[in-house]
């Protein structure tokens, strides 16, 4: 029941925190993760996951740890698009940041095809290229 009244308080960060993506900030979002999950609340679980993935592509988080983090969120939510949706498209910004250019690539295609067979505005999507190899390179 405590964990149930702890998924329904207020978002664990407004869209300033969010936006500034502070150390503070991620661990807010993981024990937030760690409530919904205990609740037994999907949605507000995705919710989470969704803004996890924000924070570990625009925070602190050393890329190890990012890529780690990811890899163990899409193993355990296996078979949950949304959820491999956010987390390939962190992954395709980690995998740029050190280098990985091709790994950056694949998993930048997977997120947009994962979208257009998901996503709500599949119109949109479908409009928007596809990442140039050599504005990935560039990072």
């Amino acid at each position: 029941m405590v964990e149930a009244l702890l998924v329904i308080a207020p978002s664990p960060l407004s869209i300033e925190e969010l936006a500034a993506a502070t150390e503070d900030g991620h661990e807010r979002v993981e024990t937030a993760l760690g409530h919904a999950r205990a609740a037994g609340d999907a949605r507000e679980q995705a919710e989470c996951i969704f803004m996890l993935s924000f924070t570990l592509t625009q925070g602190p988080t050393p890329v190890e740890d990012a890529i780690r983090r990811c890899t163990e969120t899409l193993e355990e939510y296996a078979g949950n698009r949304a959820v491999e949706g956010w987390m390939v498209h962190a992954l395709a910004h980690m995998y740029a940041r050190i280098g990985e250019f091709a790994q950056a690539l694949t998993h930048g295609e997977r997120c947009r095809q994962i979208l257009l067979e998901t996503g709500p505005r599949r119109r949109e999507i479908a409009l928007i290229p596809r990442e140039d190899p050599q504005r990935i390179e560039r990072l």
